[in-house]
């Protein structure tokens, strides 16, 4: 290698290392403080054409989403307050033998960006995964991801997030 080489590699290499410097791991406006958490809410809510009604605590989550779903009752059976650590995870059980896992991959403006898996064990002990999906939530958002049977209706699942 002559030394003309030689200068060449090691200005090219001088000067990816100074981007590595400069723009580092948080490169991306959704990174975030390895010490910030976000608090999510998941509210596991019956849905059933069932004697009408609104479960006052769920109130503005149905009103919210009510032109979406066409029930009369609408019960909360769970409400699951945790704090996911940015970059991290938290399990969550499921009726139904399903376990979803909610992800903090941080944030984006005033938008917290979660990851969410929903996993279902059968009779035999397998587990398959019936949902993957990631998404940025308002903070202070909610947001339904999905229904399942559940007795005489639907378990839909909302989760709200904030900060």
């Amino acid at each position: 290698m002559t030394n003309w080489s030689i200068r060449k590699a090691v200005v090219a290499l001088a000067a990816m290392l100074t981007l590595v410097l400069l723009l580092g791991p948080n490169v991306s406006a959704a990174s975030a403080r390895a010490d910030e958490q976000a608090r999510i809410v998941v509210y596991l809510i019956k849905a059933s054409d069932g004697s009408p009604g609104v479960d006052p605590e769920i109130r503005s989550i149905v009103k919210q989403f009510g032109g979406a779903f066409r029930y009369s009752s609408y019960r909360l059976v769970s409400k699951i307050p945790k704090s996911v650590p940015m970059g991290g995870d938290v399990r969550i059980a499921l009726p139904g033998s399903r376990e979803m896992r909610v992800y903090a991959n941080g944030r984006e403006n005033n938008r917290i960006r979660l990851k969410i898996r929903v996993k279902e064990k059968s009779v035999q002990g397998r587990e398959r995964e019936i949902l993957n999906t990631e998404f940025r939530i308002v903070e202070g958002g909610t947001i339904m991801i999905g229904g399942y049977n559940y007795h005489d209706g639907k378990l839909m699942v909302a989760i709200s997030a904030d900060m």
